[in-house]
């Protein structure tokens, strides 16, 4: 049994024990843990391995789209283990390119296998907080971005994992010559090695995720409405206003009617 799991066990043992349905007034099971929690319990004891074997053929050959091979192995929230994400990458690219030693596609295949876990860690905190969460290759490989969030207002925002080494941030770079970033505020994430771990994976923390995720979305709004505040002389010139009302009169108003609309599409907490 995986470590930290042993409520969730106890709660279908006592699931199975019961016969018939339970009492109105009986004691209530214990809630499973959030879906990202469960994760990081799974993937506490999974081993991880980097061989050093580089191969250019191997480094600079296509490979398949291994977002949809990673997704294709979990098993309800939990993760594939780094082997048999390996062996399944390796079985797929020698089927097509099988010239290509083995070895040297597995070594590269498990380079790439903490970022996925990463990622679809980060999946399940937002999906437990926003309506749609998409994590696919095109995302990836057309803007640049690990996934897109949309919240309950039709706002959405770009979200960029890595980890703050140098190889990350120079891959980045080279992501962003490749790649126009979509017109939307991205949220750039840099984990550090002992911000927030699970056994040898770092993940980024769910709350500092959630935090500048939220804060992305709702430059949407502010970023428009600080333009409508800048450009409230052009307003002015533009429009129909009575005869004695004076531009300090009507950019007053103007700021007015922006900071209500402001504090009504931002506020979250009373509504």
């Amino acid at each position: 049994m995986l470590p930290g799991m042993e409520g969730v066990a106890q709660a279908g043992k006592a699931s199975a024990r019961r016969e018939g349905p339970e009492p109105a007034n009986g004691p209530a099971e214990p809630p499973l843990p959030p879906a990202h929690r469960i994760l990081e319990i799974a993937i506490r004891d999974y081993a991880l391995d980097f061989p050093e074997e580089r191969d250019p053929a191997v480094e600079s050959a296509q490979f398949p789209d291994m977002v949809s091979v990673y997704r294709s192995l979990v098993n309800g929230h939990f993760p594939p283990t780094q082997s048999e994400f390996a062996d399944d990458v390796a079985r797929r690219v020698r089927s097509t390119q099988p010239g290509l030693r083995r070895s040297a596609v597995f070594a590269r295949a498990c380079r790439t296998y903490p970022s996925f876990v990463r990622q679809h860690h980060a999946v399940l905190t937002l999906r437990e907080h926003f309506p749609v969460v998409s994590w696919d290759r095109w995302l990836d490989q057309l803007q640049g971005v690990d996934m897109l969030v949309v919240d309950a207002r039709g706002l959405a925002a770009g979200v960029a994992l890595s980890t703050e080494t140098t190889k990350a941030r120079d891959w980045s770079a080279v992501k962003d010559v490749r790649h126009a970033r979509p017109a939307i505020p991205i949220f750039e994430y840099y984990v550090e090695k002992h911000q927030y771990r699970s056994g040898a994976f770092w993940l980024h923390d769910p709350a500092v995720l959630l935090a500048g995720v939220q804060e992305k979305l709702e430059e949407n709004i502010t970023g428009t409405l600080a333009a409508l505040e800048i450009e409230a002389g052009d307003v002015y010139r533009v429009s129909v206003r009575r005869p004695k009302c004076s531009r300090q009169d009507f950019e007053a108003g103007v700021k007015g009617a922006v900071a209500y609309i402001r504090q009504r599409l931002l506020d979250r907490v009373s509504r």
